[in-house]
C-alpha cells in the first residue's frame, strides 16, 4: 500500500497490508521464530478487542461481533445444548463468557465516566490506517491509532486492557 493516511480500512484488510507494525516488531524483539507462526487468538487478546470494539465503536458495532453466551453447565446434555443453540443463533460472533461480557460492560463504564478519558475518546478520527516508508530501513510500515483526535491535544489515542 502506498504511505499514507487511510479511513474505512476494515481491521481484516489492515492486517493484509504488507507492512511491519509494532505487534510484529515486538515479537520479532522476543523471538525472530514468532514472527513465522501465525498468532492465535488468547483469551485476554479476545477480552481487549471486545473492549476496544464497545468503548471505540459503540454498543451497536459490538452487538454485530459479540454475544454474551449462557450461563450453562457445559458438563450436562441440557447444557451443552442451550449453548449449541446459542451459538448457531449468533453465527459469525464472537461468544464472550457471562464473567468477561460483564467485564467489558464495566470497563466501557469506567472509562467513559472518568473525566479524563471521556474527554480524550469524544473526539477525533477513529481507526485510520496510516501507511509510511521508513526513512532508515527503507521498510514498509503501518500503524493504526484507535483515535486521532483534534489538533488541540496532539496526543494519539490507544486505549489498552
Amino acid at each position: 500500500m502506498n504511505p499514507g493516511i487511510y479511513n474505512n480500512i476494515s481491521f481484516k484488510d489492515y492486517l493484509a497490508i504488507e507492512a511491519v507494525s509494532n505487534s510484529y516488531l515486538g515479537r520479532l524483539a522476543e523471538c525472530p521464530a514468532k514472527t513465522l507462526v501465525p498468532q492465535e487468538d488468547t483469551a485476554p487478546m479476545i477480552l481487549g478487542r471486545a473492549v476496544h470494539t464497545l468503548v471505540l465503536e459503540g454498543l451497536d458495532t459490538f452487538s454485530t461481533r459479540y454475544f454474551k453466551l449462557p450461563d450453562v453447565d457445559k458438563r450436562t446434555k441440557e447444557g451443552k445444548t442451550e449453548l449449541l443453540y446459542a451459538m448457531a443463533e449468533n453465527e459469525g460472533k464472537e461468544g464472550l463468557t457471562p464473567d468477561n461480557y460483564q467485564m467489558v460492560m464495566a470497563i466501557r463504564e469506567a472509562v467513559l465516566s472518568h473525566p479524563t478519558a471521556s474527554v480524550l475518546l469524544a473526539e477525533g478520527v477513529r481507526e485510520q490506517t496510516i501507511c509510511w516508508t521508513d526513512s532508515k530501513t527503507s521498510l514498509s510500515c503501518k500503524g493504526r491509532p484507535d483515535i486521532v483526535p483534534n489538533k488541540e491535544t496532539y496526543t494519539l489515542i490507544d486505549l489498552k486492557t
